[in-house]
């Protein structure tokens, strides 16, 4: 049986980048989120139970999980270069094997 085995070094490259550029943009909204939280606490836009709920979901909902699903496209993205690594050592070593 034939082992083809055939990877396209630049959409895995691009891959990563669209990975950790979404990571990043994420992490800058989730700041984003924080800095409304506390406006809304600080300037008292919202009062009350309403202000409160707000910021709490803000603050103890969406912004962790918006940090979870940043942690996760790094972890992807962290993964994507460990295999991009492999498969050039593996290429690497068996053109070692055939010298």
């Amino acid at each position: 049986m034939d082992d083809e085995r055939k990877m396209d070094y630049g959409q895995i490259e691009a891959m990563i980048s669209a990975l950790k550029t979404t990571a990043s943009k994420l992490r800058e909204l989730e700041q984003n989120i924080g800095a409304i939280a506390g406006k809304v606490q600080t300037d008292q836009i919202l009062v009350g139970a309403a202000g409160d709920s707000l910021v709490d979901g803000l603050k103890n909902t969406l912004n962790p999980a918006i940090d979870r699903l940043a942690a996760k496209l790094e972890e992807r993205a962290g993964f994507l270069v460990q295999e991009e690594q492999h498969w050039k050592d593996s290429i690497a070593s068996e053109g070692a094997q055939y010298s």
